[in-house]
């Protein structure tokens, strides 16, 4: 019995050791100096692992993110800007099987705990999320949809770019450009925590509220509505917490909502339980990224405490502004390589069932036309358009050759002779271009406030 305690006790120092070797161990100058000599300008993250990373379970790890433009004391790893203990694995459906992946990321403090930190002057949280771009080359369209939606006056999720490399041992592997972003929760949509108990005859529809239109979620409380069957989840509160009488209640009141709508397309007082602005807002966005899985799928809702239904916010923006590369790969599956396909009111797929239907109101349609003409004017001017795209490439240029000669993605034999710096300059004018000419198309759809 003694002999098996000492063997345990002896596991866990070695453990303990390990892990304690990770934290405490700064870079060795010659790592930094590697990362440096590849040219590095943007913060760069490191990731620290004693094994490679799964996508089934969590591994633990750190994180540190260096500004190594900038020394501390002549330090020579630069400004040492975060560092925390992490749980790490691969996340994505299509995207796990790409070259290229993507990774969750929970920050933990020394007792094994969820911390909320700021990394990179972001909103405190605990999970965190590192996208891989690796089917839009122009490694921007989720991050232009962010801010795009910002600039409507929508809340969205922030990012910051960095470059990652992942260490095991003194093993160094640079695996690319990846946007730092935050996910989707109660932090980043600014949402009142619901308390841990429910009271007797509550009605649970006035607690805050996040919901998910995918037809792919394995989500328990997975329900279709009852007019247009709309494949809708509950993103939060967190399953654990729903009784399952609780989360009956909630299907039926989305249907509520959905008969309402579809009942009288003029009646006024749908807007007392929909975020009038935020449909419209929302709406716009998507008519300008013309998302092959905007509407229907990666769609979400979201409540707070006694508050209405906003739509959003936007997330999963790969396949939007026309990404040729799927274009060129999905050949008669592509749905929407033309500016000039029309306007997101008239598409009735997924959440669009419903603002197919509210956009019959001409009071609606008004509103829309106006707001979208308002933004066109200032915030969204092809100036401000192009100022947003070519401000975001000059930034992150460098880096976007260093991930396209690690990744080496090519979109069909005719680019195969195209050098790196040719490849992504041809892939922003491409993004750059389909942005313009799709919001002068739509210029012409909302030119008269009453059309």
């Amino acid at each position: 019995m003694k002999f098996s305690i000492y063997i345990y006790l002896g596991l866990l120092a070695i453990f303990q050791g390990n892990c304690r070797k990770i934290e405490n161990d700064p870079l060795k100058c010659e790592h930094i100096e590697r990362i440096r000599a590849d040219g590095a300008k943007l913060p760069v993250a490191i990731i620290e692992t004693t094994e490679n990373i799964k996508k089934s379970d969590r591994i633990d790890g750190y994180l540190r993110i260096y500004d190594l433009s900038e020394t501390e004391n002549s330090d020579c790893r630069g400004k040492l800007l975060h560092s925390d203990h992490i749980k790490i694995k691969m996340r994505g459906q299509s995207s796990a099987s790409f070259p290229k992946k993507n990774y969750s990321i929970k920050i933990r403090d020394r007792n094994k705990k969820d911390k909320k930190v700021p990394l990179l002057s972001m909103q405190p949280n605990h999970k965190w999320v590192l996208h891989g771009p690796y089917v839009d080359q122009s490694m921007l369209r989720n991050h232009i949809a962010q801010e795009i939606s910002k600039l409507t006056g929508q809340r969205a999720l922030s990012s910051r770019y960095v470059e990652v490399y992942h260490f095991i041992g003194d093993k160094a592997d640079f695996i690319g450009l990846y946007l730092l972003m935050e996910v989707i929760g109660i932090e980043s949509l600014a949402l009142n925590e619901n308390p841990s108990s429910f009271i007797e005859n509550e009605n649970v529809f006035d607690r805050s509220f996040i919901f998910r239109l995918d037809p792919l979620d394995s989500n328990k409380f997975h329900f279709k509505t009852e007019f247009s069957q709309l494949d809708f989840s509950i993103f939060y509160p967190r399953v654990s917490d729903l009784s399952s009488h609780v989360a009956e209640q909630i299907p039926a009141k989305i249907s509520d909502i959905e008969e309402k709508i579809f009942s009288d397309h003029d009646d006024d007082s749908i807007w007392d339980q929909l975020d009038r602005q935020s449909f419209i807002e929302s709406l716009i966005v998507q008519d300008l990224a013309m998302d092959l899985d905007g509407l229907w799928k990666s769609q979400y809702l979201y409540k707070n405490t006694n508050g209405k239904l906003i739509l959003g916010p936007v997330w999963d923006f790969n396949l939007a502004f026309n990404n040729y590369i799927f274009e060129r790969s999905l050949g008669e599956l592509n749905l929407v390589t033309d500016p000039q396909e029309g306007s997101i009111l008239d598409r009735d797929v997924g959440i669009g069932s419903w603002t197919h239907r509210l956009a019959k109101s001409d009071k609606f349609r008004t509103q829309y036309t106006k707001r979208y003409r308002a933004l066109r004017s200032e915030a969204l001017s092809d100036s401000a358009l192009s100022s947003l795209i070519l401000s975001k490439k000059s930034l992150i240029r460098e880096a976007q050759i260093r991930d396209f000669e690690r990744w080496k993605l090519q979109v069909g034999d005719d680019t195969a002779l195209e050098s790196p710096e040719e490849s992504v300059d041809r892939a922003v004018k491409q993004l750059l271009n389909f942005i313009l000419d799709r919001a002068r198309y739509l210029d012409d759809i909302y030119a008269d406030p009453s059309n």
